[in-house]
C-alpha cells in the first residue's frame, strides 16, 4: 500500500495527482475470532486500524450508472485518440451533491493515467503528465481560470500577465511539455455566464479547449441547466459534449430492486471488513435503506461506513440492525426521508379531500 497524505485528498497539483494515482488501498486479511485472540494487544490495534482504513477508503461501486459512465468515457477518449485539427469531443458529468461524481471521475482519471503510462513512449519522462485534475475556483474569471491551471502545473506567472498570453502559455505547456491528453475540470457550475466575468470565462474555456488536443471531462452540479451548457454558450459547445447525468438509484421496478440488492451485496462482499457478517444479510433491509437514503449512493455508503465503523470500534464482527438503526444518517439522506414523508402526508390529505362527504342522516 502506498502512503497517502489524507490532508491532500484533492489532487489539484501534479505532485498530489501522482500521489493519488500511486495510492492503492489494500483490504487486510480478515481473521477469525480465535486468530484475533492470539494477537498481542499492539497487533490487535494495528489490525483494527487496517480494517478501519480499508472501510473508509475511496471505493467506487460498479452500479449501472457507473458502468454507463465508464462506457461513455471509453467512447469519448477513443473518438479523440486519432489526430484531429478540429475541436475534440468532451464528456460532461452532472448530478446533485453527494452523487459520487468526483469520486467516479477520479477513478476514471487514475485508470486512464496508468494505461497511458504503460503504453506511451514518454512514460520515462518526468515531465509527462497524461492527466490534469482541476477544481474551478469560486470566482472564475478568465484570468482566475488560467491561474488555477498555472498553479496545478506549477508554472510561474506574473500578476500583470494578460489573460491571452497566460492562456497561450498554459495551452503550450499541456501540448508540448506535459503532453496531457485528459483534462478533468470539476465544479464547472461555477462558470456563471449570466455575469460578465463568468461569460468571459466560459468563452475562454471554449477557446482553451480548442487549443489543447485533449479530452475534456466537465464535472458539476445540474449542468444541463447551468450557464455553461444551458446558457448563451450552450449551442456552441453542446455539439461536442456528451452529457451523462448521475441519478438516484430507483427501486420501483423488479429490475431496479434487483440492482439495488446487488449493490448492497457488493458492499457486504467487497468492502465490509467484518469476520462474521454474511453477504446478503442486508437484503431484508433493502427497502428501508433505500427510503432512508433516497437511493443516493453517496448517502448509502456514508450510512453503511458509519455503522460498520461503530461496530468495529465496539468489537462487533457483524453489521446488525442495532448499528444500522442507531446510525445517524447524513443530512441529505435525512432530507430525502423528510421529503418523502411530506409528500406522503400531502397525498393522504388530497385523498381525504377527494372523498365525498357523508350526508347527515
Amino acid at each position: 500500500m502506498t502512503d497517502f497524505d489524507t490532508e491532500t485528498w484533492v489532487p489539484d497539483t501534479i505532485e498530489k495527482w501522482r500521489q493519488w494515482v500511486a495510492y492503492a488501498p489494500v483490504k487486510p486479511t480478515i481473521l477469525t475470532s480465535k486468530e484475533v485472540g492470539r494477537l498481542r494487544e499492539e497487533e490487535r490495534e494495528d489490525y483494527l486500524d487496517a480494517r478501519l482504513a480499508w472501510l473508509n477508503s475511496s471505493h467506487v461501486l460498479a452500479t449501472p450508472d457507473v458502468l454507463r459512465l465508464r462506457r461513455e468515457f471509453d467512447i469519448t477518449t477513443a473518438m479523440n485518440s486519432g489526430h484531429s485539427f478540429t475541436a475534440r469531443q468532451a464528456l460532461a458529468i452532472s448530478g446533485s451533491q453527494t452523487m459520487g461524481k468526483s469520486t467516479a471521475v477520479l477513478q476514471l482519471g487514475r485508470n486512464y493515467e496508468r494505461k497511458m503510462m504503460r503504453k506511451s513512449p514518454h512514460s520515462d519522462d518526468p515531465s509527462f503528465v497524461p492527466v490534469i485534475y482541476l477544481a474551478l475556483p469560486e470566482t472564475s474569471t478568465p484570468k482566475a481560470l488560467m491561474r488555477a491551471f498555472a498553479r496545478t502545473l506549477g508554472a510561474d506567472y506574473r500578476d500583470r500577465t494578460s489573460t491571452d498570453v497566460l492562456t497561450d502559455r498554459i495551452a503550450e505547456l499541456l501540448r508540448e511539455k506535459t503532453r496531457t491528453s485528459l483534462v478533468i475540470l470539476d465544479e464547472v457550475q461555477r462558470l456563471t455566464t449570466k455575469q460578465i466575468a463568468g461569460s468571459e470565462a466560459a468563452g475562454a474555456l471554449k477557446g482553451f479547449m480548442e487549443k489543447v488536443p485533449a479530452t475534456f471531462v466537465l464535472v458539476g452540479v445540474d449542468l444541463p441547466r447551468s450557464d455553461l451548457l444551458g446558457g448563451p454558450f450552450a449551442n456552441e459547445i453542446a455539439g461536442r459534449v456528451t452529457m451523462h447525468e448521475m441519478r438516484h438509484h430507483g427501486i420501483g421496478t423488479a429490475e431496479q430492486r434487483e440492482d439495488w440488492e446487488g449493490l448492497l451485496y457488493s458492499i457486504e462482499e467487497n468492502i465490509l471488513p467484518l469476520a462474521e457478517h454474511e453477504p446478503g444479510s442486508l437484503e431484508a433491509r433493502a427497502g428501508w435503506l433505500h427510503d432512508l437514503t433516497g437511493g443516493n449512493i453517496g448517502s448509502l455508503m456514508l450510512l453503511v461506513r458509519r455503522a460498520a465503523t461503530t461496530a468495529l470500534i465496539d468489537g462487533e464482527e457483524r453489521l446488525t440492525e442495532k448499528y444500522l438503526d442507531h446510525t445517524i444518517p447524513d443530512y441529505r439522506a435525512d432530507l430525502a426521508q423528510r421529503q418523502k414523508a411530506k409528500k406522503q402526508a400531502q397525498d393522504e390529505a388530497k385523498a381525504r379531500y377527494r372523498q365525498p362527504s357523508k350526508k347527515a342522516g
